[in-house]
């Protein structure tokens, strides 16, 4: 049993024995490797020593004796640090959800309706024609029927076309009438500053006037013109031409121009708002010089009813027609005016003529003449004998001189004129 371990004892001391130091020995040197059979160990001596290189290397493989030793492989870089897994990025901030706009601003109410055109100032059943400041050419719509309103010195021939006229600087004002082809044809009206007030008449003409007419000086405010169209309306519209001309001057500019403490309407050089100067007259007027010159009981503006401003130079209303000391005409009426004689005189702050005061304006030599045409054929009077309450109506120079013709104060009969005096 020993001897059958002495070879692998002999296998391993071989195994175990160190390498040639310095690799002197020459493996040439060694005799050929016993062929083995199979099954065979290889026991090698002590002093051989092994072939430890493999069957298959190459001379290449063998390192010669100077060749340096194979530098040493490159220190292995560290591994690099794993990257850390980069911080995970905060969550983004959730957008605020967007603040709500504002509900869109309620609908606009509804505009409230536009007010319907201003009606005229003045509501008389009538075409209007408004007039501004600038003045201008109007045509004048045509109009049928009767008249509406009378005034003072036509005779009410036919329907008429209101002009509303509104200034706003103190004024003077002309108008002309023309037909369709710019020819002037004249024609009756009349001015008021009330539309249904025939006291507040201002300035009148005839039917046969031509040519432009002078209104009277107008201070700012709404005055109305009514233009009559004729017994037969015309076939084709006619035409207004109305010029205004601004009237500044020293009675209506606020100023006490005079030095003399008074201004304007209160200064006795101002008759009227459209003077020129303030200058003082002398003598000072009626209405300003202390005296009851009428003998009324009133003395001066603005206790004297009959002076219109300081300056006026009398203190009694101016008379239409003067016959003497007797009689003041203050107006008379176109033929044809109907309706109650006294009535319309007190609308003008007078009274109607009485039969004895007829007789005088005629006998001083007043004719019932309007552009030398006779056009009045009666008049009414008062404090007549022939009638039992003193009303009636008594033919005119041309006609039938102071014959009777009927009695009453309410009459409609053509031809007919009404004479106011003071």
């Amino acid at each position: 049993m020993h001897r059958a371990l002495l070879p692998m004892l002999s296998l391993v001391a071989l195994a175990c024995a160190p390498a040639d130091p310095v690799g002197l020995a020459d493996p040439r040197d060694a005799g050929p490797a016993p062929e083995q059979g199979a099954g065979d160990l290889d026991v090698r001596t002590r002093d051989a020593a092994p072939d430890t290189s493999p069957a298959d290397a190459s001379p290449a493989d063998t390192l010669p004796l100077d060749a340096q030793p194979p530098e040493p492989d490159a220190a292995a870089e560290p591994d690099a640090p794993p990257e850390l897994d980069a911080a995970p990025e905060p969550d983004a901030a959730p957008e605020l959800d967007a603040a709500p706009e504002p509900d869109a601003a309620p609908p606009e109410p509804d505009a409230a309706p536009e007010p319907d055109a201003a009606p005229p100032m003045c509501p008389l059943d009538m075409p209007v024609v408004a007039v501004g400041q600038a003045g201008g050419r109007f045509e004048l719509p045509i109009a049928q029927g009767p008249g509406a309103v009378q005034s003072g010195c036509a005779e009410g021939r036919g329907a008429e076309v209101m002009l509303e006229l509104t200034l706003t600087e103190p004024s003077l004002v002309s108008l002309v009438i023309l037909d369709a082809d710019g020819v002037d044809v004249g024609g009756a009206a009349h001015l008021r500053s009330d539309c249904l007030a025939p006291e507040t008449e201002m300035w009148c003409r005839s039917t046969f006037a031509r040519g432009p007419t002078g209104l009277p000086y107008l201070e700012p405010g709404v005055w109305f013109i009514f233009v009559e169209q004729g017994l037969a309306p015309p076939d084709r519209p006619k035409t207004v031409e109305v010029q205004i001309e601004v009237r500044h001057t020293e009675c209506n500019d606020e100023i006490d121009n005079d030095g003399d403490g008074l201004v304007d309407m209160l200064d006795d050089g101002c008759m009227s708002p459209g003077e020129v100067f303030e200058d003082n007259p002398d003598p000072p007027p009626q209405c300003n010089d202390g005296i009851d010159n009428d003998m009324d009981g009133h003395v001066d503006f603005p206790d004297e009813p009959d002076c219109d401003s300081i300056g006026d130079t009398r203190e009694e209303r101016w008379c239409e027609r003067w016959t003497g000391d007797e009689v003041c005409v203050l107006a008379i009426s176109w033929p044809c005016q109907q309706g109650s004689a006294w009535a319309w005189c007190a609308a003008r702050d007078a009274r109607v003529i009485t039969f004895a005061e007829l007789e005088t304006i005629i006998a001083a030599g007043w004719r019932p003449h309007v552009n030398d045409i006779v056009s009045h054929e009666t008049a009414s009077v008062t404090e007549y004998d022939r009638c039992p309450d003193g009303n009636g109506a008594v033919g005119l120079p041309g006609r039938d001189p102071l014959g009777h013709r009927q009695c009453g104060d309410d009459l409609d009969v053509c031809n007919r004129t009404i004479i106011c005096v003071r």
